[in-house]
């Protein structure tokens, strides 16, 4: 037993018997002048604590049944709390036993969510699909939702929760768990407004509990877990990585700019003068050679900074997209490499953010530069399509493909670990693989 006063955050046991401490783990005395949530964990903690301020605040006393782990091993507790008064202070008697375990099939739906709650960090719910309710157990998250305090509330009003742009998609969910197998697990994230009117992301995981005598979904059972604080920091971190490739893209930018604008120009006024000294001299056959050599060396470094120029930033993806990018690469880096490269597009063309059509051509500069120094191909086909919301990037070759045995792991190297970065910086992914001879590069990005 112990005597527990009022207190913040939480009410403060201010007495406790050596049973009582020894029950959670305590040394003797231990648990004296700790709030109750330092004592008890977890969901524990939280029913505890609203059952002590509500005997305080209503003078009634209060009868529960929680679960705790104080030792690790999973405890069932019936409390009793009992409101007193002792030399004018406000108190409450706290009296636990520990208690059985029962067996599932015994329990009602409060004896289960009594009994699975605690074992779960998120609110377990269970939904009856017939009588449209859902119950659930305590757990803070009813108090971010403005959830009524009897553990009962109607489907319709959860939906009402639901953000209006994932309000199809929660019906949906909630649809097919009427289909659903008895070992199949759902799960899908969905945004619900909170008491103080801001948007919680809730991650919800269901399976069939109960059947009808028909074989029909009578009831599901489901853990619904915050995970605000990691979507929030994803999206700090997309736009972080966002503003760094933006910061990249501008650097590109502007060194192809200055190397087409000036470099290139100055290489222009070069050859000019070479060619107004053959006109103004009647130089020996090995000078004029000389002369012709330079020319020669000046018009290959201006083709030389030209496609630098192009590979930092091409201009056909802001002025004639992707698909035609592509090609324009394709055929120039064909024409220097001799390897034959052939360019197709299929399904209905999306429009692709600049971030997503940038990181898909650079894929495939990656991949094709890869074929030409290490696959030893003749050819190579690249391939975009949409399909399912995303856009579908392919490189193939005929070339040796990984040149690894059987069952052996690939390790990537520079250029495919940047592939990879590229597309999980996007939401995508990057695969390796073949459909017969050579190497088949698949970059997978999200489309709207």
């Amino acid at each position: 037993m112990a005597l527990v006063a009022p207190g913040r955050p939480a009410p403060q046991v201010v007495r406790s018997n050596a049973a009582f401490d020894h029950a959670f783990g305590l040394p003797p005395r231990g648990a004296e002048g700790l709030c109750i949530d330092k004592v008890f964990r977890g969901a524990a903690s939280h029913q505890l604590t609203e059952a002590v301020e509500r005997c305080f605040s209503e003078g009634l006393p209060i009868h529960l049944r929680i679960a705790d782990a104080p030792t690790g091993e999973i405890i069932r507790i019936e409390v009793q709390v009992t409101p007193i008064a002792l030399e004018g202070a406000q108190l409450a008697l706290l009296g636990a036993t520990e208690l059985k375990p029962p067996a599932l099939a015994d329990l009602n739906e409060e004896g289960v969510l009594a009994e699975i709650g605690p074992l779960s960090r998120g609110l377990v719910f269970i939904r009856d699909l017939g009588a449209g309710l859902l119950r659930y157990g305590p757990h803070p998250l009813t108090r971010l939702l403005a959830l009524p305090r009897c553990g009962v509330v109607e489907s319709k009003y959860i939906l009402s929760l639901v953000h209006p742009d994932d309000v199809e998609r929660f019906k949906a969910f909630g649809a097919a768990q009427s289909v659903a197998a008895d070992a199949a697990v759902s799960g899908d994230t969905f945004r619900l407004r909170r008491a103080d009117g801001r948007w919680l992301w809730l991650n919800l995981r269901t399976r069939v509990f109960t059947r009808d005598q028909q074989g029909g979904v009578q009831r599901v059972i489901g853990v619904a877990s915050d995970v605000t604080a990691e979507r929030e920091h994803a999206a700090a971190l997309a736009e972080a990585s966002q503003a760094l490739s933006n910061a990249e893209q501008n650097e590109r930018r502007r060194i192809g700019r200055e190397l087409h604008d000036a470099t290139s120009q100055l290489l222009v006024a070069a050859r000019l003068n070479l060619g107004a000294v053959e006109r103004r001299v009647e130089a020996a056959p090995d000078v004029m050679a000389l002369l012709d050599e330079a020319r020669r060396s000046i018009a290959e470094a201006q083709k030389e900074i030209r496609n630098l120029s192009f590979f930092l930033h091409p201009p056909w993806l802001e002025v004639g997209g992707l698909h035609k990018t592509l090609k324009e690469f394709a055929a120039g880096f064909g024409g220097r490499t001799g390897l034959q490269i052939s360019v197709v597009a299929g399904g209905q063309p999306r429009n692709l953010s600049s971030a997503t059509e940038l990181a898909l051509f650079r894929v495939a500069q990656e991949a094709l530069m890869n074929v030409y120094n290490h696959a030893g191909a003749q050819s190579a086909k690249v391939r975009l399509s949409y399909k399912n919301g995303s856009a579908i990037l392919e490189i193939e070759d005929d070339g040796m493909g990984l040149n690894t045995s059987p069952g052996a792991p690939v390790t990537p190297g520079v250029g495919i670990s940047g592939m990879q970065a590229r597309m999980t910086q996007l939401g995508g992914s990057l695969t390796l693989g073949s459909r017969g001879k050579g190497l088949l590069v698949q970059a997978v990005a999200p489309a709207p």
